[in-house]
C-alpha cells in the first residue's frame, strides 16, 4: 500500500513539475535561457560544419588532382596529335599547290619534256648556291640540262649520278645565264652573287 502511496506520488510530482515547466515556457519565461541554447547549438553545428567540409576537401582533393593530372596529359598527347595532323594537313596541301602549278605549266609547254624532281639536299657552304635532286642517269638526266619551275628557270644540272643530281643555281656567284629582254629585244647575262641577288 505504502509502496502504490509513494509511486502515485511520485507520478503526481513528475506531472506537476512538467506540467509547471510546460507553464513557465509557454508564458515565455525560458526565452533568454532557451536563446542562449540555440546561439550555443548553432555555434557548435557551425565549427562540426567547417571542420567536416575542410576534412572532407582534404580526402577528396588527393584524388581530384590526380585525377586532373591524368586528363591534363591525356588531352596533351591529344592536342600533340591533333597539331601533327594539321602540319600534314599543311604539307600536303603545299605539295598538291606545287603539283598542280607544275601540271599547269607542262600543259602550257607541251612542245617539251619534262620531268618531275624533289630537292633532296642543299650545299652547305655560303658561298655556293646548289640542290641535290634525287633524279640522275636512270631517269635520263643529263649534264648541262636546264631546270625549271612553274615561274622560270631555277638553274641547271652540273653533275649527274645513278639516282641524283646536282644543280646549280642561277643565284650562284658562278652562274652566268643569257637572257633576252623581249620589250626591248636586247640580249643580256644574268649573274648571280654571293648575296643570292641577281644582277641582269
Amino acid at each position: 500500500m505504502k509502496n502504490l502511496f509513494s509511486r502515485t506520488l511520485q507520478i503526481t510530482i513528475v506531472f506537476l513539475v512538467v506540467a509547471g515547466i510546460l507553464a513557465l515556457a509557454l508564458g515565455g519565461f525560458f526565452g533568454p535561457v532557451s536563446n542562449a541554447v540555440t546561439r550555443s547549438l548553432v555555434g557548435a553545428q557551425t565549427w562540426f560544419s567547417s571542420r567536416f567540409v575542410a576534412l572532407n576537401y582534404l580526402l577528396t582533393s588527393s584524388r581530384d588532382v590526380a585525377a586532373m593530372r591524368e586528363q591534363n596529359i591525356r588531352l596533351q598527347a591529344e592536342v600533340a596529335e591533333l597539331q601533327a595532323q594539321v602540319i600534314q594537313l599543311q604539307q600536303q596541301a603545299a605539295e598538291r599547290e606545287i603539283l598542280a602549278a607544275l601540271v599547269d605549266f607542262s600543259r602550257a609547254h607541251s612542245e617539251d619534256t619534262f620531268l618531275a624532281a624533289e630537292v633532296i639536299g642543299k650545299d652547305p657552304s655560303p658561298f655556293l648556291h646548289y640542290v641535290i635532286i634525287n633524279r640522275g642517269s636512270n631517269d635520263g638526266v643529263r649534264k648541262g640540262m636546264p631546270v625549271v619551275t612553274n615561274q622560270g628557270l631555277v638553274g641547271r644540272v652540273t653533275a649527274v649520278i645513278a639516282d641524283a643530281a646536282r644543280v646549280q643555281l642561277i643565284t650562284d656567284p658562278a652562274s652566268n645565264v643569257n637572257v633576252r629582254l623581249q620589250n626591248a629585244k636586247t640580249e643580256s647575262s644574268l649573274v648571280g652573287s654571293l648575296t643570292g641577288d641577281l644582277t641582269l
